[in-house]
């Protein structure tokens, strides 16, 4: 049976691994916007029963034609692999050329195998086997095609239905031993792909087929466009072994199962550092929320975050005892951290498996390992969970990183028992702005005094880029913190308070001019209040969307300017108060004269992280209207 199928498997597979069937002309005319077209992505699995446990092969391959010049500079390519978890059994890789008519083949002779070192993490046990493509020309077709041994049979990843260029054929095919059963989980709009099931002796044949797919374009403003896409999640649900049936995935249950088998044999012994550490904590701190909160304070200014990625040690908690003798971690060593922390102090707490927003599956979805990416800790003060991830070095106590606002998480009981909560979005009260300034007009300039007040995730992100941009950066990246970009704007002096204590308000007292803004027309002086208008920030690009819009955070904006009459002038014209509300943001303006002066005050409130599709046009009209609004000028004449 195992050798008729290997026979079949590699009968379809030349099938479908012959030279390109259509001319460069032919692809030209069907695809006349394209620089590139994805003539085939295919991908081929066969799951068996080896040593009593399920075994996994996938050849795959890939054919790109460049239908037009500026496309023929991509002849480097690669394969990924992690050695903990697959075997790069083959692969090959040829250039098609086309002349007179039909296409010859030049194959790759040279490959050079290295260390992954791209991306964020500090140590990545992936592998990456690099090669170039010979004679890339107009009219070329690039073909690789490699073979991967699955290692773990849990981690099957993802197929893709649609690509940031057009595809003329994807195809993905799964064929299964009997004993084994599989399923999927599919997401976006998948009318577009054909499926079959079929039986052929003792093998379960599974076939997706999508043709003439056009390009997938990601959408402006949305976080988890990965999701949106058509694609599909297979797994195995189970298998026959020799001491009967055996459970993969399938439900939440056999999810935790698996999760939980990377966390049971943590150690809990802790060391005389932890211990010294805590102990010490304690003395400064009396009750529950002030000894929770002084720990996960010494864990974000102590140990610093560094991304992992190597084989089990990204799936493995280290040692709570190494990570506080390293004094780093990725987020799983820092969650395992605080837990222990907390559980020698006497508050017991929990590891967190969670999902970002740009992966914005719920367990009931994805009950595969692909529903979260991060791990945190929490602990539950009377009958709310407090969640702690101190990844965030500059989040206030009792803020969830942004990127989990919203988003499920699964929390580890015991071994047995999990639940499934909910993360807060942190209200946009708690967000907040306070911008306060006095304008002095000096011939064609403007000279602005005032303090600006941020709390919540506007001061956390803003302190993490101030520590991030180093000296030569800080005066322009502080003309960005007060939204006053304008090439025109000279930072005179500023000062800052609070910048790294992320439990405080921030503070910064500045002074700026903005040079050639004040317009002059006979005898009437124009000025526009409105320096600030990063609302138009929120607006998305695309007309055309299918999707709402994703936002960092809920936020409050208040600004309160005064502008100071200049002697000989008084006040012809003052726009007409503003006021626009909806269920999702608000903005209201209010000028006044009083005491010499023309105040404006203006209160900004944006109450949600995500617009629905269906409020997206209300949104960009309201926003155009706003745009337009803050385009008027006060008027003074002179007496």
């Amino acid at each position: 049976m195992r050798s008729s199928l290997i026979i079949a498997l590699l009968l379809s597979t030349l099938k479908a691994f012959s030279q390109p069937a259509l001319s460069p002309d032919e692809l030209k005319s069907r695809y006349p916007k394209s620089n590139t077209v994805l003539l085939l992505h295919y991908e081929e699995f066969e799951i068996t029963i080896k040593k009593d446990q399920p075994h996994v092969e996938r050849v795959a391959k890939t054919q790109i034609a460049f239908i037009n010049d500026k496309g023929i500079g991509q002849s480097k390519d690669h394969v990924i692999y992690d050695p903990t978890f697959q075997n790069l059994l083959d692969l090959k890789a040829n250039t098609w050329i086309y002349k007179d008519g039909k296409y010859s083949k030049r194959p790759v002779t040279q490959f050079h195998d290295r260390k992954y070192v791209e991306g964020e993490s500090f140590y990545d046990s992936h592998m990456v086997r690099d090669f170039v493509f010979p004679d890339v020309v107009y009219g070329s077709v690039t073909e690789k095609e490699y073979t991967h041994e699955f290692l773990d049979a849990h981690f099957l990843g993802s197929f893709e239905f649609g690509y940031g260029l057009p595809s003329e054929r994807l195809e993905l095919i799964i064929r299964v031993e009997d004993g084994i059963e599989i399923d999927f989980k599919s997401f976006g709009d998948m009318s577009g792909v054909q499926f079959e099931k079929t039986k052929k002796g003792k093998t379960t044949e599974y076939h997706w087929t999508a043709l003439q797919v056009p390009e997938y374009k990601d959408q402006d403003m949305v976080m988890d466009n990965g999701k949106h896409s058509p694609h599909l999640y297979p797994y195995i649900k189970n298998y026959t072994s020799k001491n009967g049936p055996v459970e993969y995935f399938g439900n939440l249950d056999a999810l935790y199962r698996h999760n939980y088998s990377y966390v049971k044999d943590l150690s809990k012994d802790y060391s005389i550092a932890l211990r010294n550490v805590v102990d010490s904590i304690k003395t400064k701190n009396n009750g529950d929320e002030a000894l929770v909160r002084g720990v996960m304070t010494w864990v974000q200014d102590n140990v610093h975050y560094i991304a992992f990625e190597d084989g089990l040690g990204g799936l493995i908690p280290r040692e709570c005892n190494l990570v506080m003798e390293r004094k780093f971690g990725d987020c799983k060593d820092m969650a395992n951290l605080l837990k222990n922390m907390l559980d020698y102090a006497g508050i017991p707490a929990y590891l967190c498996w969670i999902g970002t927003r740009d992966r914005n599956y719920t367990y009931e979805e994805l009950p595969l390992p692909y529903c979260d990416n991060h791990m945190i800790a929490a602990v539950k003060l009377g009958d709310e969970y407090t969640f702690l991830d101190a990844t965030g070095r500059y989040q206030p106590y009792g803020y969830p990183t942004m990127f989990i606002q919203g988003k499920e998480t699964l929390i580890s009981l015991s071994k047995d028992k999990y639940e499934i909560v909910k993360v807060p979005v942190v209200p946009a009260q708690k967000n907040t702005v306070y911008d306060e300034f006095e304008i002095r007009v000096s011939d064609k300039d403007l000279v602005l005094k005032g303090q600006t007040q941020m709390n919540g995730y506007a001061h956390s992100t803003n302190a993490e880029r101030f520590m991030n941009a180093g000296p030569q950066n800080e005066k322009e990246l502080m003309l960005h913190i007060l939204k006053r970009g304008s090439n025109k704007c000279d930072l005179a002096s500023y000062h800052h308070e609070n910048m790294n204590n992320r439990d405080s308000t921030l503070r910064i007292d500045y002074e700026m001019t903005i040079h050639d803004y004040v317009r002059f027309v006979d005898n009437e002086m124009y000025v526009n209040l409105n320096f600030d208008k990063h609302s138009q920030d929120l607006k998305p690009d695309e007309e055309a969307r299918t999707e709402g819009c994703d936002y960092l955070f809920a936020y409050e904006d208040y600004i309160d300017s005064k502008f100071v009459i200049p002697s000989g002038y008084s006040v012809k014209y003052l726009p007409e108060n503003f006021s626009l509300h909806s269920d999702y943001y608000s903005m209201d303006i209010v000028y006044k004269e009083e005491n010499g002066a023309v105040t404006m005050n203006k209160t900004w409130k944006f109450d949600h992280i995500h617009i629905p599709f269906e409020k997206v046009d209300e949104l960009k009209k309201h926003l155009d209207a706003i745009a337009l609004y803050q385009r008027k000028t006060i008027v003074l004449q002179k007496k």
